[in-house]
C-alpha cells in the first residue's frame, strides 16, 4: 500500500502507532496483572519486543531524511521490515489465547485486532487499516497493586480513541491515579469547567477541536492556566511538539509511550504543580505576615510618637518645677540641697534624651525604605549644622573629600552622618577633635568613612556598640547608648552595613556602605 496523495509520512506514521499502542499498552497491562503466569510474561514480553522493534522501523522509514528513494519505496520497505516481527507476534498471541481466560483473554484479542490492522497494512490493504473502527472496549475489573491515597490527583484523559482512553484508564489507575476519560476537546472543556483537575493527558489530533486549541483555551483561562497539561501524539514532528511547548504544555509524549516513562513524566509535572501552589500559599502568607508587620510597624510608630509626647510632658514640668524652686529660694538652700535639687533636674534631662533616643530607635526601623538618590555632601552639611552648638563647645574641626550621591532615605542619611560626626566629638580625647570623612567606590557600593582623633574602642567592644543601650563608659560621657544602634538599625534597612577599626587611645575610622546610583560612578568634587 503507497499513502494516499494527500496524506504525508508523518501521517501514515500516525495511523500506523495506533494499533501499535494497543499493542504496547495491552501487553504491559497484562504483564502487570498479578494473574499473570512467568510463561505468560515471557510471551507478552516477546510481543511487547517485537512492537518495539516495528516501531524503530517506522520511526526509520518515515523520517524526513530517511534513505531509500522516494516515498513508495521507503513505504515498500517498512512493509517488508514489519513483516517478520508481525509474524512472530501473531504466533505468541494464538498461544496465548489459549492459555488466557476471562478479562486477559480480552485484552489479548484487542492485541490481536491491532496486529491484524498492521498486517493488513504489510499485504497492501489500505482500506483495513483506515477504516476499520478500533474495537470498543470493554471495562474489566483490574488490580490495584498499591493502595490509593487518601485524595488521589485526578487527571482527565482526552482522547478520540476508546482503545487508548480503555488503556490510558487502566494504567491510571492501577498508579493509584483516579481518572475521568472524554473522547472530544469540547467535552474536555466541559469537564475542566465542572470539576477540579491535576492534570490534563490531551491526545494532540482529534476530530472538531483539535487538542491543540484545547490547550489554547485552557492556558488564556485563569482559573484553568496552573493546570499541567501533557500532550499525547501518534504524530511524531518536531514542529507539532514546539508548537504545544510554546502554547504552554507541561511534556510532549509520543505514542506508544513506556509505560514507566509516562509514570515519571506523569509523577514530575504534578509534583511541580504541587510545589507551585505551596509557592503561592508561602507567598500569600508571605503578603499577609508583611501587611501584618506594615500594620504593626504603624502601631508601633503612633505609639511611640503619643509615648513620647505624652512622657516629655510631665518631665518638662518636673525639671522646670525644680529649677524654679531651686531660683527662687535662694541662698535659704543648703548647698546640699542644691545638689539635690541639680541630680534630680540633670536625670530628668537624661530621661528627656532617653526617649528621644528610643522614639528615633523605633522610627529607623518601621520608616519605609523609599530609596532614592541623595547627594551626601548635603546630608553632611545639614547633619552639621545639627550639631552646631556641640562642634563650637569642643572646638571640633570637620573636613571632607570628595562624597558621592547613593541611594538613601535623606532623613536617614543625615541621621546617619549625625550620630557618628556627634560620637566623634563626645568620644573625644584630650586634643581638639578632628574629624574627617571620605568615600571610596568598591564595586556597586560606595564605602563612606568617618574618622576621628578619639579615645578609641578596645578589640572585645567592637561588636557591643552597635546593640540598644550598648554603653562602655557609663554616666562619665553623655548619650543615651543608642545613636550606633540607630545607624545599624538604619543601614540594614538600606541593604548597607557598618563596623569599626580603632585602638584604645588611637581614635576610631567607622565605615558603612551604601548603594551606588546606576547613573553615578564617581564621587562629587
Amino acid at each position: 500500500m503507497s499513502p494516499a496523495p494527500e496524506e504525508s509520512s508523518a501521517g501514515l506514521g500516525h495511523r500506523l502507532r495506533t494499533p501499535l499502542t494497543h499493542i504496547i499498552g495491552y501487553s504491559a497491562l497484562l504483564i502487570e496483572a498479578d494473574s499473570s503466569s512467568s510463561e505468560t510474561i515471557a510471551h507478552l514480553e516477546m510481543v511487547n519486543g517485537q512492537a518495539e522493534i516495528i516501531l524503530r522501523r517506522i520511526e526509520h522509514w518515515l523520517a524526513p531524511s530517511a534513505d531509500g528513494g522516494g516515498a513508495s519505496e521507503r513505504v515498500a520497505a517498512l512493509r517488508a521490515g514489519m513483516a517478520e516481527p508481525l509474524r512472530v507476534i501473531t504466533r505468541t498471541i494464538g498461544t496465548l489465547l489459549g492459555d488466557s481466560e476471562g478479562p486477559a483473554q480480552l485484552d489479548v484479542l484487542r492485541i490481536a485486532r491491532a496486529c491484524t490492522e498492521l498486517l493488513a497494512f504489510t499485504q497492501q490493504d489500505a482500506s483495513t487499516l483506515r477504516a476499520t473502527p478500533a474495537p470498543r472496549p470493554v471495562i474489566t475489573p483490574h488490580t490495584i497493586p498499591a493502595p490509593m491515597p487518601a485524595i488521589p490527583p485526578r487527571i482527565l484523559v482526552v482522547d478520540d480513541n476508546p482503545g487508548n482512553r480503555d488503556m490510558l484508564d487502566r494504567q491510571l489507575g492501577r498508579y493509584g491515579y483516579s481518572t475521568v476519560c472524554v473522547e472530544t476537546g469540547a467535552a474536555a472543556l466541559e469537564a475542566l469547567r465542572q470539576e477540579r483537575m491535576d492534570l490534563v493527558l490531551l491526545d494532540v489530533m482529534m476530530p472538531g477541536v483539535s487538542g491543540v486549541e484545547v490547550l489554547e483555551q485552557i492556558k488564556v483561562q485563569p482559573s484553568l492556566a496552573g493546570i499541567p497539561v501533557i500532550m499525547i501524539s501518534a504524530l511524531d514532528e518536531v514542529e507539532s511538539a514546539a508548537q504545544c511547548i510554546e502554547l504552554g504544555a507541561e511534556d510532549y509524549l509520543l505514542k506508544p509511550f513506556d509505560p514507566v516513562l509516562l509514570r515519571a513524566r506523569l509523577h514530575s509535572a504534578l509534583e511541580r504543580r504541587r510545589l507551585q501552589e505551596e509557592q503561592r500559599e508561602r507567598t500569600r502568607e508571605l503578603e499577609k505576615a508583611t501587611q501584618d508587620m506594615q500594620r504593626a510597624n504603624d502601631d508601633l510608630q503612633a505609639f511611640a510618637s503619643v509615648a513620647s509626647h505624652d512622657l516629655q510632658e510631665p518631665l518638662r514640668t518636673i525639671t522646670t518645677t525644680l529649677q524654679l524652686f531651686a531660683l527662687q529660694s535662694g541662698d535659704n538652700l543648703t548647698s546640699q540641697q542644691r545638689d539635690l535639687v541639680t541630680m534630680a533636674v540633670e536625670g530628668g534631662k537624661r530621661m528627656s534624651r532617653l526617649i528621644s533616643g528610643l522614639l528615633a530607635y523605633s522610627l529607623s526601623g518601621s520608616t519605609e525604605a523609599n530609596l532614592g538618590e541623595v547627594d551626601c555632601e548635603a546630608a553632611l552639611l545639614e547633619a552639621i549644622t545639627n550639631l552646631r552648638e556641640a562642634i563650637k563647645d569642643s572646638g571640633a574641626q570637620i573636613t571632607h573629600g570628595a562624597l558621592p550621591v547613593v541611594m538613601a532615605h535623606p532623613g536617614c542619611l543625615v541621621q546617619l552622618f549625625q550620630n557618628l560626626v556627634g560620637n566623634a566629638i563626645k568620644y573625644r580625647s584630650d586634643r581638639r577633635p578632628e574629624i574627617r570623612i571620605t568615600a571610596e567606590r568598591e564595586g556597586s557600593e560606595w564605602v563612606v568613612s568617618v574618622e576621628d582623633n578619639g579615645i578609641g574602642i578596645d578589640e572585645q567592644y567592637k561588636r557591643r556598640i552597635f546593640q540598644p543601650f550598648g554603653r562602655l563608659h557609663g554616666q562619665d560621657r553623655p548619650g543615651t547608648g543608642l545613636g550606633l544602634a540607630i545607624c545599624e538599625r538604619i543601614l540594614r534597612k538600606s541593604g548597607g552595613r557598618i563596623w569599626v577599626d580603632s585602638e584604645p587611645g588611637a581614635g576610631s575610622v567607622f565605615h558603612f556602605t551604601m548603594r551606588a546610583t546606576q547613573n553615578e560612578g564617581r564621587a562629587h568634587q
